[in-house]
């Protein structure tokens, strides 16, 4: 059996059709790259576990936020924060890879583009969310960092020709009219807050973009996580020798830094068993989940006063990431190759 790919019109997708059948099919069923593709036909039990997958991801990335303000707030300074958890990172990505036999080898134009996507795309996003957390509360930064779905959208229609559907417009307004509530029209003490966390949300766009364009793709999903997090090690630990940095001195925030490290591999091995059972576009709205868990986990732990209108445009924003996974997942199952006998 195989999975007959229908010709596209436009070079450029005939071009993305030839790749996958070159470099990613390795001829047998349901595997590219070493990852497992989704089948239409999936059984109820198997999408339930995908489903959990994906709730895992969300709980660990939601909470990881609140963990790391903790830190931030006992003075130690983001870039050394960012150098000690995604170290940690780093050696537990090297761990897995060592037990599973999973291949380190990389060509030299992977590398650079690793070092591109580590560096800007995770490093310096990392630094931005975690000088946001400064000054507002970890909830609404997370919500102002996943606006970049909307990024995303105008980037693909204006530089790599993909429609622009009334979903995603519509995800654009709403996002847009969500910061505005969230801003309240008062930024005494908060514009920089929400421009650090806008910011973050170009640089993970970026990053995005990258994985998806780039030869990267083709990576095994440890491996690819083993080198993003030491180039996010080695470009902060370089940073930060132009500033002063308090790192942990204290055993008990060496132990929340390995905790964030652990969260941050335990939550890529859940995206990808979750993308393993229900493909991208599902699993993507089940992660929305993500900036849901950190506004609740924030405002218990922190006690932050929410207003109304602040409330209402969490929920718009949180109501355009949902209209832009609700897009791709559309998407994929308007474009999902069939299986024939």
């Amino acid at each position: 059996m195989g999975f007959p790919l229908r010709e596209k019109r436009g070079r450029g997708k005939r071009f993305y059709h030839s790749i996958f059948r070159k470099v990613c099919y390795n001829g047998e069923k349901g595997k590219t790259a070493g990852v497992m593709i989704r089948h239409p036909a999936v059984s109820k039990e198997v999408e339930e576990v995908g489903m959990l997958y994906m709730i895992i991801a969300s709980l660990l990335y939601g909470i990881a936020p609140s963990v790391q303000k903790v830190l931030l707030l006992e003075g130690l300074t983001p870039v050394s924060m960012v150098v000690v958890c995604n170290g940690f990172a780093v050696v537990f990505s090297l761990i897995f890879c060592l037990v599973r036999h999973q291949s380190l080898r990389v060509s030299g134009m992977q590398l650079l583009q690793l070092a591109m996507v580590g560096g800007i795309g995770m490093g310096v996003t990392a630094v931005l969310l975690n000088l946001a957390y400064l000054y507002l509360p970890v909830g609404f930064v997370t919500m102002i960092h996943f606006m970049f779905p909307a990024i995303i959208c105008f980037v693909m229609a204006a530089f790599f020709r993909e429609r622009l559907t009334l979903l995603k417009v519509g995800g654009v307004v709403l996002s847009i009219a969500g910061l505005a509530l969230i801003s309240g029209g008062s930024f005494e003490g908060g514009i920089l807050g929400i421009l650090l966390a806008l910011a973050s949300s170009f640089t993970y766009s970026f990053f995005l973009i990258a994985n998806e364009k780039w030869s990267i793709r083709t990576l095994p999903q440890m491996t690819l996580t083993f080198y993003i997090n030491l180039f996010v090690v080695v470009v902060n630990f370089l940073l930060s020798q132009a500033t002063v940095n308090v790192y942990p001195q204290q055993v008990g925030h060496w132990l929340l830094c390995a905790l964030i490290g652990a969260m941050f591999c335990s939550g890529i091995t859940m995206i990808e068993k979750g993308v393993s059972k229900l493909g991208a576009g599902t699993s993507s709205f089940f992660n929305m989940l993500e900036p849901v868990v950190s506004l609740i986990v924030s405002t218990v732990a922190y006690q932050y006063a929410i207003s109304c209108g602040s409330a209402f445009g969490c929920l718009l924003i949180l109501g355009s990431m949902l209209l832009v996974a609700l897009n791709d997942r559309r998407r994929g199952a308007a474009t999902e190759p069939r299986q024939t006998v």
